[in-house]
């Protein structure tokens, strides 16, 4: 598998977990989003009529959950598309991805770690004499 297509991840995973009383409580299907799910092909047509058959609107999206958390990443980012799309900003906004922006952050912060740790030994090199000046650490 490639790109997006594989499983959903552990980190994603855990994010519909932490997030899910919120998500059960305030998802309303009502606005069409699961014609918007089912449109964009984040559902199948078996799994929409599985979400409907549900009595309550607690129940039909404790569904959708269940068959969202069995989907892949580019599943799970088409429905955060489709939540934005449909009135559900503040719900799309919990569950947005910023994986790519945390690794960003920890690339930088190893990257700072490199630096210093070089400037340090320049520093103790400097310090037992095998170094001669400030120059000589740029």
């Amino acid at each position: 598998m490639h790109g997006d297509d594989h499983p959903l991840d552990e980190e994603r995973r855990s994010k519909l977990q932490s997030k899910y009383r919120e998500l059960v409580d305030n998802i309303d299907l009502s606005g069409g989003l699961l014609d918007h799910l089912k449109s964009c092909g984040c559902i199948t047509k078996q799994q929409m009529d599985a979400v409907e058959k549900m009595n309550s609107s607690a129940e039909k999206n404790r569904k959708l959950l269940d068959i969202l958390t069995r989907r892949s990443v580019a599943h799970y980012k088409k429905f955060v598309d489709c939540l934005h799309d449909t009135e559900h900003s503040s719900l799309a906004h919990i569950l947005k991805d910023d994986t790519g922006k945390r690794k960003g952050l920890i690339l930088k912060k190893k990257q700072f770690q490199m630096r210093l740790v070089a400037t340090l030994y320049k520093f103790s090199m400097m310090a037992a004499g095998r170094h001669h000046g400030i120059m000589d650490l740029i």
